[in-house]
C-alpha cells in the first residue's frame, strides 16, 4: 500500500519512519509543513493528487503541555480544527481506504478519571485545556460523518502522554516527559535545583513514539475496519513526582528537586481503559519504560542544541 504520513518531522513522524524498514512491502511518502501547508485546502488536494495513498496516518498538529494549552488557546483550536478537516475530507475525496487521525485524551470530560472510548463526547474537558480539546473532539465528528457518506473506515488514535526521541522539548509548550527531560538537563548543566510545575501528585500514563507507531501499523494491516475510536494508553500510570525521580535518576541529576505547588497540577489522573487495544492485539509488548526513558534522554544528550523546541 501507498501510505501518506503527515506531520513527517513530529515525534510520531519520526517514529513511523523509524519503523518502516519492518514494513518493505508498503511505500511511505512522509510529508511535513515545508512541503504542504494543512491549514489550506489546495495545497492539501495537490498533496493527494500527488502521493494518492491508499491509507494516511495523519500525525501532523499543533500540540502542547499545560502551558501551551493556556497561552496559545485560539491558536491551537483554528489550526487544528483546518488541519484535521483539511486531511480528513480531502482522503474522502481522493478514495483513501483507511485513515488514522490522532486525538487526545484530554478530549475527555473533567470528572473522569479512567477513559472509556465511547465517553470521549461526553461532558466538558478540563478547563485548561478545552480549546485544544474540542478541536480533537471533532475529529471523532468528522470521522463517524465521513464513515456515514462515504462508508470509509477512519480510526480516531486516542493517545496517551507520548514520548521519544524527536519530541518538542520546548520548556512552555512541550509535554510533560519531553520538558521535564530538558528541565532536568539544564539544572544538571548550571548546578541549580530541577524546578517541577505543580505538587507532583498528579498521575500520567506514558507510552513510547516507537509502541505508538508499531501499533498504528497494526491497525492499519488488521484485516477487518478498524474500529472507530481507539485508546492507546499504556501499563505505565505513575505520578509526576515518580517520573521526576526516574528522569533525575537516568539523567544522573543528584541536585535538589523542588515542586512549586503555586503552578497548576493538571488533571490529577488521566487512565485510558485499554481493553479494546488488548483485544485487537493480545500479544502486543509495551517498551519497558526505564529503557524508552534511558534512550530519550540519550538521544537528547547526543543531539543537544540541535532538538527541536530548544531556543
Amino acid at each position: 500500500m501507498k501510505i501518506l504520513v503527515t506531520g513527517a518531522n513530529g515525534l510520531i513522524g519520526h517514529a513511523v519512519r523509524e519503523i518502516s524498514v519492518r514494513y518493505p512491502q508498503h511505500e511511505f511518502f512522509f510529508s511535513s509543513r515545508e512541503d504542504t501547508n494543512l491549514i489550506k485546502p489546495d495545497e492539501v488536494a495537490r498533496l493527494y493528487e500527488r502521493v494518492n495513498p491508499d491509507w494516511v496516518v495523519h500525525a501532523a498538529g499543533q500540540v502542547g503541555g499545560i502551558g501551551g494549552n493556556m497561552d496559545y488557546q485560539e491558536d491551537y483550536f483554528y489550526n487544528n480544527i483546518l488541519m484535521n478537516s483539511n486531511v480528513i475530507r480531502y482522503a474522502c475525496l481522493s478514495g483513501v481506504k483507511k485513515l488514522i487521525a490522532f486525538s487526545s485524551t484530554c478530549v475527555f470530560s473533567r470528572e473522569q478519571e479512567t477513559f472509556v472510548e465511547d465517553d470521549m463526547q461526553k461532558g466538558e474537558p478540563f478547563h485548561i485545556h478545552f480549546a485544544y480539546a474540542y478541536a480533537k473532539r471533532m475529529v471523532d465528528i468528522h470521522i463517524k460523518a465521513a464513515k456515514r457518506q462515504y462508508g470509509v473506515d477512519f480510526c480516531s488514535v486516542i493517545p496517551g502522554n507520548i514520548f521519544g526521541k524527536h519530541d518538542n522539548f520546548n520548556l512552555e509548550e512541550g509535554h510533560v516527559t519531553p520538558s521535564l527531560i530538558y528541565k532536568c538537563q539544564l539544572a544538571k548543566k548550571d548546578d541549580v535545583p530541577f524546578k517541577i510545575w505543580g505538587s507532583g501528585k498528579a498521575k500520567r500514563e506514558l507510552i513510547y513514539s516507537l509502541d505508538i507507531a508499531e501499533i498504528l501499523m497494526r491497525t492499519l494491516e488488521l484485516d477487518d475496519a478498524p474500529p472507530n475510536r481507539l485508546l492507546v494508553g499504556s501499563d505505565d500510570e505513575l505520578s509526576i513526582k515518580e517520573l521526576v525521580e526516574k528522569i533525575a535518576d537516568l539523567s544522573e541529576f543528584d541536585g535538589e528537586i523542588m515542586f512549586d505547588k503555586n503552578k497548576p497540577d493538571g488533571q490529577l489522573r488521566k487512565k485510558s481503559n485499554i481493553s479494546r487495544l488488548r483485544t485487537l492485539f493480545p500479544d502486543f509488548k509495551f517498551t519497558n519504560l526505564d529503557v524508552s526513558l534511558k534512550e530519550t534522554i540519550e538521544w537528547f544528550t547526543q543531539n543537544y542544541p540541535n532538538i527541536r523546541g530548544i531556543k
